[in-house]
């Protein structure tokens, strides 16, 4: 069985057509039925509906409050059969619609996500500017007509003609009630594709078929500037809020508004009013389109970004107060031995997290079966994948993604001890002002050995900035921070660093944090994995070099927070003994006329490598072993 579902809100006008298209089906194989979820409409739209019950398997309901996904989470109440097909008010479908639908379901096994061919139907002649410079896609939802059945981007799959597997909702996965046309004039467009966008990131597959038509009625109220104009508007207003959904809050920000907008917004404006003097109407058009556009994404605020939408089997647990909500991020590459045990240490903590993001970055083992089986199991986590990008672009993704108001790091190959959260909200509860937090570490093999080595810092010392920034005393997996915290910081992990891009971070976060705080008894456990690349030799000498590289960063960063300047000559001087050590290193290598260059080009002056040089070369005639910094 099919489950055709849509909404309507005042569609009088148009629901006569797309009701009379319904009657002429064929049906498909198992049957049909139709959900029509009345959203509140005062022209006579329900009554239009009731009318038809006896024409067709119709089932009404009513949701009064307004928001068309409202009403479609609403609808989902009542779908039967394996496949959801869902449209709008203001279609005219084929006769084989729903057989063309059951056949593409049938072909496509491996697909959850299906998008069907959308065709224009004008009211009117549409005028030439109109078909020559309005994106026919976002204005009207017209799909290309050169898209061929197969795999297909999920913001191409539209509302008016779309279909999924009745096993995505079971799932728990909803519309974001948020998003879409609420019966206001401002309302962000993209409903549906925010809902394939976020569906996509968890792993389910979109495809596209031309066989399922539907036509899509545009009247001639619709092909006015100022209506399309508006369009442009709740357009920009949608996209910018699926940026904001993949991490845009933490763009960089001019008179508050995101800069890069803002620039693209100036220069539309300054195209406008050159084109005004000598352009054509085509192009002045386009520029308002574009204007209006950006106009809608400035209008957007930053906390309104689209949380998740998935009913979990075990939610987060009520937050009340101050009490603050851990996001944590966990990104993994082939560790499906070890990320299960991870996972389970966040869940089983005395304070609850908030959610858990595990980041796949483009695993080729049974990473994505363990997490699937842990979902399973009841477990609040929020699973994204993306291709292979490395550690930093996956701890990145997730802190994007991340709601809680701090961010807690993990490594898959870790774990935490059962009261590591709620230390740490313990010490934001004792200073409101912490902004980052990190811990006593053990590694494995100690905490099997039952011993535990003394710290080689005190607590003051590791709330210091200055006593931070004198050697590695930061772990990856040991470390919340407020998420404030990282809207403040220019950038997140460098992705173009091979190793210590977690420290460039932390150094630039512990400088610009208020308060830092510490908790003194061990919670995190640190694994020892032979195979991990800063325990291999060959990556000894490129390591050295990252680390000269991000203090270089963090030393240039500096120079804009003078509050900040004492911390300076600690890092240069911890630069130039990596140096050292990287000269040392290079000249057993036979690469040292490679690395001085580098030197050069990466921050050092010719003095400090001339200091340098002279070091290294009495570590090589004593013999000295430059086996790491």
């Amino acid at each position: 069985m099919i489950t055709v579902l849509f909404s309507t809100f005042n569609g009088a006008d148009t629901l006569p057509e797309m009701l009379d298209s319904l009657t002429r089906l064929v049906p498909p194989p198992g049957g049909w039925k139709l959900v029509a979820v009345d959203n509140g409409s005062t022209d006579g739209s329900g009554d239009l509906l009731r009318s038809a019950a006896g024409r067709l398997p119709l089932t009404v309901l009513t949701e009064p409050a307004k928001g068309k996904n409202r009403a479609l989470n609403r609808g989902l109440e009542a779908v039967e059969g394996d496949l959801v097909v869902l449209t709008d008010d203001d279609i005219v479908a084929a006769g084989d619609w729903l057989t063309a639908w059951a056949a593409a379901a049938d072909r496509l096994p491996e697909f959850d996500i299906f998008g069907g061919r959308i065709v224009p139907r004008w009211g009117m002649e549409p005028p030439d500017w109109l078909l020559g410079e309005v994106p026919l896609g976002p204005v009207y939802a017209a799909t290309d007509p050169a898209w061929t059945e197969g795999p297909i981007r999920a913001g191409c799959v539209w509302g008016p003609n779309m279909a999924v597997r009745r096993r995505v909702f079971d799932a728990g996965h909803r519309f974001d009630e948020r998003i879409g046309p609420d019966g206001t004039m401002a309302y962000a467009m993209g409903s549906e594709t925010e809902f394939t966008l976020r569906l996509e990131s968890l792993g389910f597959r979109c495809a596209h078929s031309p066989a399922p038509v539907v036509e899509h009625q545009i009247g001639a109220a619709s092909m006015t500037q100022q209506w399309i104009l508006r369009r442009a508007y709740r357009y920009g207003r949608g996209e910018r809020l699926q940026q904001l959904a993949a991490g845009g809050s933490r763009d960089a920000r001019l008179f508050g508004y995101p800069r890069w907008i803002v620039r693209q917004w100036g220069e539309k404006q300054i195209g406008l009013m050159r084109a005004s003097l000598r352009g054509t109407e085509r192009e002045r058009f386009r520029l308002r389109w574009d204007v209006s556009r950006l106009r809608g994404a400035l209008a957007v605020k930053q906390d309104e970004a689209p949380s998740s939408t998935v009913v979990e089997l075990r939610p987060p647990p009520p937050v009340t107060g101050e009490a603050p909500r851990f996001s944590v991020v966990i990104p993994t590459h082939n560790r499906a031995g070890h990320l299960a045990e991870a996972i389970r240490s966040v869940h089983d903590q005395t304070y609850p997290a908030h959610e858990i993001v595990v980041v796949d970055d483009g695993s080729t083992d049974d990473t994505a079966q363990v997490v699937e089986e842990l979902i399973r199991d009841g477990m609040p986590v929020r699973y994204l994948r993306q291709a292979n990008q490395g550690a930093a672009a996956a701890r990145n993704r997730g802190i994007r993604a991340a709601e809680g108001d701090w961010v807690a790091l993990l490594d898959s190959d870790d774990t935490w001890l059962p009261g590591k959260l709620e230390a740490a909200a313990a010490l934001i509860a004792a200073d409101g002002a912490v902004d980052f937090i990190h811990s006593r570490c053990v590694h494995d093999f100690e905490l099997a050995a039952g011993g535990v080595p003394e710290p080689v810092l005190t607590v003051e010392q590791r709330c210091d900035p200055a006593a931070l920034m004198g050697g590695w005393h930061i772990k990856t997996s040991s470390v919340a921070i407020r998420s404030t915290l990282l809207d403040r910081l220019d950038s997140l992990f460098p992705t173009d660093l091979r190793t210590c891009e977690d420290y460039e971070l932390f150094w630039r976060a512990v400088t610009a944090a208020r308060r830092i705080g510490f908790s003194s008894e061990p919670d995190t456990v640190i694994a020892n994995i032979p195979t991990s690349l800063s325990r291999e030799d060959a990556m000894v000498l490129p390591r050295m070099m990252d680390n000269i590289e991000a203090m270089s960063r963090v030393i240039r960063w500096l120079d804009g927070h003078p509050r900040q300047a004492r911390l300076r000559p600690i890092l240069e001087g911890r630069r130039y003994w990596a140096a050292r050590i990287l000269l040392t290193r290079a000249a057993r290598e036979r690469r040292l006329l490679e690395m001085l260059g580098w030197l050069l080009r990466h921050g050092l002056s010719r003095f400090e490598i001339g200091r340098a040089v002279v070091s290294a070369g009495r570590g090589v005639v004593n013999g000295e072993n430059p086996s790491g910094l």
